[in-house]
């Protein structure tokens, strides 16, 4: 399952977001008075770490910065910049912390979210990432991303009642919001509730018709109902969509295994393991087709 809701650039955002700095320096730390001497230094590390981000130089705008924020460590806009260089860097342990912080300390906290359920998701934790929507809904019990990202994680944990109840919701807050709706009809599917996923997604395909989400789910309800052609013709565009979607894939392989396509099932496994080569379930099925036992 691809993530298509957040609507942030994260690494446009960390540019963005050093101009801040410049019209907001609180009291330097005692500890750190030498670390960083006055507003024009800070200029000059704020342009540098401009230029090695324009450079995809991550690691070393993540020093300067963290040599800003050891100098002001209440100034959230710094907190903020570290924890997006963090998930740049893939470092999403110490990007949950820096959003954890900025929670603290900036006047508008909702700002985290909702990236901070995303960097704990990322981590693969479970709870944590539960915990984190949470807070973000409670913080805005409008914001149908806050909606679609606790729906999210229920589904994820496979609290189905919980994740149909949170994107109905979301629903009904903003019915135009595609991706709502296809999680909606996702979870009725896996609860067995085939007609209504399937009353639901075609909606959205009118709309959206290359919405590569709504492709993969328009395509499973196809293939639930017998219509394997129809399923095939639409998972198919979704690859031509996203070639590295690899769900698309798993139910292609899937098809080909009711067609006795032994041959066309292994192939399709076979880029879902050179794309995710951790997945075991397709590993398993993979060598099961090719007669190598479990």
């Amino acid at each position: 399952m691809n993530s298509h809701v957040v609507r942030i650039s994260l690494p446009l955002i960390v540019l963005c977001l050093f101009y801040g700095v410049i019209y907001y320096v609180p009291s330097i730390s005692p500890a750190n008075a030498q670390a960083v001497s006055g507003i024009e230094q800070t200029r000059e590390i704020l342009d540098l770490s401009r230029k090695n981000l324009r450079e995809n130089k991550a690691q070393d705008a993540l020093a300067l910065t963290e040599k800003l924020h050891q100098a002001y460590p209440q100034n959230h806009i710094y907190i903020e910049q570290l924890a997006n260089i963090y998930h740049i860097l893939e470092r999403y342990k110490e990007e949950a912390e820096s959003w954890e912080l900025y929670l603290k300390l900036s006047p508008t906290p909702v700002e985290a979210c909702p990236q901070i359920g995303e960097a704990y998701r990322r981590q693969g934790l479970i709870q944590e990432t539960l915990n984190a929507c949470q807070r973000c809904l409670t913080m805005d019990e409008k914001n149908v991303d806050s909606l679609f990202y606790l729906a999210l994680a229920y589904e994820r944990s496979n609290q189905l009642d919980k994740a149909a109840e949170f994107y109905e919701r979301a629903v009904q807050l903003y019915p135009p919001y595609p991706d709502t709706r296809i999680g909606l009809a996702r979870v009725l599917l896996r609860q067995g509730k085939a007609a209504k996923a399937e009353e639901i997604i075609s909606k959205v395909y009118e709309q959206s018709p290359n919405n590569v989400d709504c492709l993969l789910v328009f395509g499973m309800t196809r293939r639930l109902a017998g219509k394997l052609d129809e399923a095939k013709k639409y998972l198919q565009h979704g690859i031509e969509l996203s070639a590295t979607y690899t769900d698309f894939y798993v139910v292609l392989g899937g098809i080909a295994e009711q067609e006795g396509d032994i041959a066309g099932a292994i192939k399709y496994y076979d880029r879902v393991l050179e794309l995710a080569p951790e997945n075991r379930d397709i590993a398993t099925r993979r060598r099961r087709l090719n007669g190598e036992g479990a």
